[in-house]
């Protein structure tokens, strides 16, 4: 059994590794641009306004959380496996994914900036999705040999459905997510203690989430309806005139 298994272990690291690298890389260096755009050059500063992965990625770290997610992954069966699996890497694998400096002193507007930072990590996700799907359409398919097609084609449908995911799991509105930020901007200074209540408990609310039976179910299904929702639309807009 550990024979027949090693091999697919293996496959899907490989298809993994070059996804993860690509999609968070992709996330801090929106991040990075949306800070800069509102004033801040801190992120700039530090080196996070770039697509090398050096300055968005612990590699060590991310190779360790990435075979965690493969192993579990082959061992979980189940069409909710992938998105429940990232969701608890988030919290078991957060010190891999450096974190893009950002000083909201510097902003030209507070708020905006603020709402734009938050935005921008997956709203560059988004577009993402929207470049693999680009990518799978101009593809030159009949071009090469059946394996290369098949790799390359699978990579960009993993591409596509972890940068979806990602997305839609960063809007989550409160910490440790980056929709958490979005508490700053609707909530009035006299509720903060809801924002600080959050950064301590958090954690916790969305372990209830992806954990409580029948509410893990809807939480985790609304997340992955959401992210299909994202791919569906990218799929559509990439493949208009097709």
């Amino acid at each position: 059994m550990t024979t027949s298994i090693f091999p697919q272990i293996m496959a899907m690291f490989a298809q993994l590794l070059p996804a993860f690298i690509l999609v968070f890389s992709f996330y801090g260096f929106s991040r990075a641009l949306a800070a800069k755009l509102m004033g801040d050059h801190t992120a700039q500063h530090e080196g996070f306004l770039t697509l090398n992965p050096a300055a968005h990625i612990d590699i060590f770290g991310m190779l360790i959380t990435l075979a965690i997610f493969v192993v579990v992954n082959t061992l979980i069966s189940g069409g909710l496996a992938f998105p429940i699996i990232i969701a608890i890497l988030i919290l078991i694998g957060a010190r891999w994914r450096k974190i893009v400096p950002i000083n909201e002193e510097m902003f030209r507007h507070h708020r905006l900036g603020i709402l734009a930072t938050t935005l921008a990590g997956p709203i560059g996700s988004f577009f993402l999705t929207f470049l693999s799907c680009v990518a799978i359409r101009f593809f030159p398919i009949q071009a090469v040999s059946a394996p290369v097609g098949k790799t390359v084609t699978q990579l960009l449908g993993t591409i596509t459905e972890l940068s979806a995911f990602w997305g839609v799991l960063e809007l989550i509105p409160f910490p440790p997510f980056d929709g958490g930020r979005l508490l700053q901007v609707v909530l009035p200074r006299s509720k903060e203690w809801i924002i600080e209540w959050f950064e301590i408990y958090g954690v916790f609310v969305f372990l209830a989430l992806i954990i409580l039976p029948g509410v893990s179910t809807i939480f985790i299904g609304g997340l992955h309806t959401l992210a299909t929702i994202v791919k569906l639309i990218a799929l559509k807009i990439a493949f208009i005139g097709a």
